[in-house]
């Protein structure tokens, strides 16, 4: 029966962790009781606030999930880093996997393969772990939105994961629903 469930929100895979696939896969996925869900392998992932909690914990899952996200962290004058090592107090640390790293910008001024993983069709996880800077990500986020928006709208969800989320961010959340992007928040206020 959970398979048959699966089919029809348009998931196949083992019923533990299930593959994600098709237009509408990340609109579907609330109704299920998941613990793992793994996206399509042509899903790509951009991840904003590459700190603590996004490098220890939601870029890692990102990993664990096949997936090698586009890392965007504020303008601070640094280099690039070559890789990144997660250490856990009691594992080995390990070399986390990602596609690029870039800093935050308008959209027109991010590099060319973070423009590329947000024009194409494939779905679009969009993490943010910024505290105070989601304020000043908002014109990105949306700009974002309307960038996939659509006849072939791809699939986008957002998941702000977030302690402060700041005055405007109800009001990007409106934005982004009314133009097709599933916003899920993980946050404590």
């Amino acid at each position: 029966h959970v398979r048959d469930r699966f089919n029809q929100l348009g998931i196949a895979g083992e019923t533990d962790t299930p593959v994600l696939y098709g237009p509408s896969c990340l609109r579907h996925t609330s109704g299920c009781r998941c613990v793992s869900i793994r996206l399509a392998l042509e899903a790509q992932h951009l991840h904003l606030g590459p700190g603590k909690l996004g490098l220890g914990l939601i870029v890692d899952a990102s990993n664990q999930a096949g997936l090698r996200p586009h890392l965007l962290a504020r303008p601070n004058g640094s280099r690039k880093p070559e890789s990144l090592e997660l250490k856990l107090t009691e594992a080995e640390p390990r070399l986390l996997d990602f596609e690029s790293y870039s800093p935050i910008a308008a959209l027109q001024d991010l590099e060319p393969p973070v423009r590329a993983a947000i024009e194409s069709s494939a779905p679009l996880l969009v993490t943010t772990a910024l505290g105070p800077g989601l304020e000043q990500c908002c014109e990105l986020l949306a700009s974002i939105a309307r960038a996939r928006h659509g006849d072939d709208q791809a699939a986008t969800l957002l998941i702000a994961c977030e302690n402060s989320i700041g005055p405007r961010y109800r009001d990007l959340v409106d934005e982004l629903r009314r133009l097709g992007v599933d916003c899920r928040e993980s946050m404590v206020t």
